[in-house]
């Protein structure tokens, strides 16, 4: 048995444990075949976990899986950073310009998961991530100790919505979907589609705020999932 083998299995395993336990017998994602699987040496710097906490272990295998979460990532990095380098600006809520702060950059969160690695963050079963069709990303710096940093983070992830909105990446079969989740949670602060709209409160930093949600100051990542719905499996 070499590494492919052994990625592989941990696919049987997971499909076979969510039928044991009755969960979403009907919503388990595809097995793999070999030829699916990448030498992880070839993907970006990021897009495989392999820097995780002791207790989580370094991602063992020299192989993936790359379906679309790679060209994502491409697409919307040069999105945010035209928008940065233009200095451009949109319009925000009452009508208030938004101007892109100019020391933000992307950072890639999450690329790549072995099925073992999602059963112990103990998400989704239907994760994409595990199909290499999902990325998670987050504008950088994100500290948030005062309340012009929680207002920068906010501005930040405001604009990093409304660029990718204007511009969304594609797929081979058309399918994309995109949410802002909340720090240390899976919960949506909004959604491409529509089911969790986007926050229209604006208090900050005074009484005729910046344009921006403030509710956005909480946001944890940039979720996208390329060729499939929220949730859907293939």
């Amino acid at each position: 048995m070499d590494h492919k083998d052994a990625l592989r299995q941990e696919y049987i395993n997971h499909k076979e444990s969510i039928k044991t336990i009755n969960l979403q017998t009907a919503r388990s994602i595809p097995i793999p075949n070999r030829n699916e699987m990448i030498l992880t040496s070839s993907l970006p710097t990021g897009f495989v976990e392999k820097h995780m906490p002791a207790w989580w272990s370094d991602y063992k295998y020299e192989y993936a899986i790359e379906d679309g979460m790679v060209a994502a990532w491409n697409h919307v990095n040069q999105q945010f950073k035209q928008y940065s380098q233009n200095n451009a600006t949109i319009i925000g809520l009452g009508g208030i310009n938004v101007a892109m702060p100019t020391n933000a950059n992307l950072h890639i969160n999450s690329g790549f998961r072995n099925p073992e690695r999602q059963e112990r963050l103990g998400s989704a079963t239907c994760s994409k991530h595990m199909l290499g069709k999902a990325v998670d990303m987050s504008p950088t710096p994100t500290a948030i100790t005062t309340d012009t940093e929680k207002q920068d983070k906010a501005l930040k992830y405001y604009v990093l919505w409304r660029s990718v909105a204007a511009n969304p990446p594609t797929s081979s079969n058309g399918k994309l979907y995109y949410q802002i989740e909340k720090s240390g949670t899976i919960t949506a602060l909004v959604t491409s589609s529509g089911s969790v709209a986007m926050p229209d409160v604006d208090d900050l930093p005074g009484p005729n705020g910046d344009g921006v949600p403030d509710a956005l100051w909480g946001g944890g990542h940039l979720h996208i999932n390329v060729g499939s719905s929220a949730g859907a499996c293939p």
